[in-house]
């Protein structure tokens, strides 16, 4: 009986084994693993708030609202952490969660994810250097006569640059 366990085990981890690494490079690797982060803080996060409620049940609503503000303390800084660093669509979802979609967040989350609303951290010289060339498939300096990089504003998916195109861009229709 022992032995049958074990191999259904092996079997068991083996397919699931096999299924994320197909997954992975289903959606490639750079999305997995940005998933994969996301989702090592936020499954222990959800079960220590599932652990909570469960542990306060027939509690009073003073000690389990204590215990859950306790929580908030810890997990809402965190998200915001992971958030941050993980940008574009995580950055979407913590903006939903700072303006409170259907009330489902506590005072405590929406107040820390509030400055995903119009506090996004833009993309460096190098990396708006890299994506403009690579969009117009040739020199920053070929296209713009001026270029801040410095953004006007920033979002989760993208952000504005004060800059003047070159007569010669300007006049074969660059945009």
């Amino acid at each position: 009986m022992r032995n049958k366990l074990l191999k259904g085990g092996a079997v068991t981890v083996g397919g699931a084994a096999a299924g994320l690494l197909y997954f992975r490079e289903m959606i490639g690797s750079d999305n997995f693993d940005r998933s994969a982060r996301f989702y090592r803080m936020a499954v222990p996060g959800y079960l220590a708030y599932k652990a909570t409620d469960f542990a306060t049940l027939g509690k009073s609503a003073e000690e389990r609202n204590a215990r859950f503000a306790a929580l908030d303390l810890v997990w809402a800084p965190r998200a915001l952490e992971i958030i941050l660093d993980l940008r574009g669509f995580y950055i979407k979802v913590g903006q939903m969660a700072a303006s409170n979609v259907g009330n489902a967040f506590p005072v405590f989350w929406v107040r820390t994810m509030e400055v995903l609303q119009d506090g996004v951290p833009h993309k460096g010289e190098e990396t708006v250097r890299r994506i403009v060339e690579e969009a117009y498939g040739c020199k920053l300096e070929d296209v713009f006569e001026t270029f801040d990089f410095e953004p006007i504003g920033a979002a989760s998916i993208g952000q504005v640059h004060r800059a003047t195109l070159t007569p010669r861009a300007a006049s074969q229709g660059a945009t």
